[in-house]
């Protein structure tokens, strides 16, 4: 008989993240900043911030015919009706607050930003117009930024997207499949025969830090790969915003070593939280859900089909589901198979799990769950739990403490360290 279970474990890790951002006049280029005088100075070459007029001109004489050249765009908003395509060369804004890029991109698959090679983008602001987002979009359209430069290799090692927002998009961060730039699948994908393709990731041994992502309509973060990939996440903010969207961080066949410092999800509609799916070796310090909701059934908060996964402090503010069919954590699959790799059971090991709901309007129901499984699972699925917090309404307290698990699907429940 298959079974699931929730150990216990007791460990904190604390990770703290130090973002330095730039203040550069808008006037010349100073020299406090000490890398910028270097730059090429895309104003140089007719960008003219704030006229708002076109200034793609600008962009292709400088950053698409450069390599790895280093650019600098001065405080101001500016307008762009092509791709940015950085490979091998580095941007760098004024801050997120002082430079703006607006994207008015005629094809729904162009993102504002390609990046290949070793490309850098620091200390910028990059959006679509408002017309360019209806809310219906896709996998694949209107994304801010696609980890690999059209029709050049993937970003890779020395690759990094610092101190970026990203804002009013369809996904704010893509890394597709290679040979599917455009969102599309290669033939042997479609025609199910997937475990025989073995493509490489097309962002890998990359760094992103500080990077927040607002009104997306799809994914905030979307990572598709079949090789492995160790890119490390520090101080990551999402908010879906004005959209309902998919999911928040949708991780697919993130193979290695990714490491996630700080994740917070706020201000969300959602039909999945997090999603991992054959996420082997993933490692979270903080991961935060701050007034999110779930609008789909079947779902969870947190969503792991064939991953491997730890979790030091997994976190709930005003954020809980909302009836017997949506869970703080959803189960899928427990195998997980590569066929390269031997198949093994999946995990989830969380040392700090934290319900802080004082103040949430939720009607009781006596089989609301904790943890639920998907219908259809495969092969056990370990879950070790620590130390779990819970402030709640008196109504939704002895629920909480009494953490209700989805039985018919097998699961095994051992629990210990409430803290009430």
């Amino acid at each position: 008989m298959r079974k699931s279970k929730i150990l216990v474990l007791i460990s904190i890790i604390l990770t703290v993240s130090v973002l330095i951002c730039s203040s550069i006049a808008a006037a010349d280029i100073p020299a406090a900043t000490g890398y910028d005088q270097a730059l090429i100075n895309i104003c140089d070459f007719g960008a003219i911030p704030n006229d708002g007029k076109d200034d793609t001109s600008a962009f292709m004489l400088t950053i698409n015919s450069s390599i790895k050249d280093s650019i600098y765009i001065p405080p101001g908003t500016y307008n762009i009706t092509e791709s940015i395509k950085l490979y091998d060369s580095m941007v760098v804004g004024a801050g997120t607050d002082k430079t703006v890029i607006i994207a008015d991109l005629e094809k729904v698959r162009d993102p504002i930003v390609w990046m290949g090679g070793s490309a850098q983008l620091r200390d910028i602001t990059i959006k679509f117009a408002d017309h360019c987002i209806n809310g219906t979009e896709i996998s694949g359209e209107r994304c801010g930024i696609v980890t690999t430069a059209k029709g050049e290799r993937r970003l890779c090692k020395g690759g990094a997207v610092t101190n970026v927002r990203i804002q009013n998009v369809g996904t704010g961060i893509y890394s597709p499949i290679t040979e599917s730039i455009l969102g599309l699948r290669p033939p042997e994908y479609v025609s199910g025969n997937k475990e025989n393709w073995n493509g490489d990731a097309t962002c890998f041994s990359t760094g992103f830090e500080g990077v927040t992502v607002l009104d997306f309509s799809f994914r905030g973060i979307s990572m598709e790969t079949f090789g492995r990939t160790g890119n490390v996440w520090r101080n990551i903010y999402l908010s879906s915003g004005k959209y309902e969207a998919n999911t928040a961080i949708y991780f697919y066949n993130d193979e290695s070593e990714s490491s996630i410092s700080e994740m917070t999800v706020a201000d969300s509609k959602l039909k999945n939280g997090v999603r991992l799916i054959q996420s082997c070796g993933a490692q979270i310090t903080n991961l935060t859900f701050v007034n999110t909701e779930l609008v789909e059934d079947n779902t969870g908060f947190l969503y792991c089909d064939e991953s491997s996964v730890v979790i030091n402090n997994l976190t709930f503010k005003n954020s809980a589901p909302k009836n017997n069919k949506q869970a703080f954590i959803r189960l899928g699959d427990g195998t997980y198979r590569r066929v390269y790799y031997f198949p093994t059971n999946g995990f989830l090991r969380v040392y700090n799990m934290s319900i802080l709901n004082p103040d949430l309007d939720i009607a009781p129901d006596s089989t609301q769950y904790m943890i639920s499984r998907r219908n259809e699972y495969l092969s056990d699925y370990t879950v070790d739990i620590d130390n779990l917090r819970v402030v709640a309404p008196e109504a939704l307290k002895a629920q909480y403490e009494a953490f209700n698990y989805d039985r018919d699907r097998e699961i095994d429940l051992t629990l210990e360290g409430v803290a009430k």
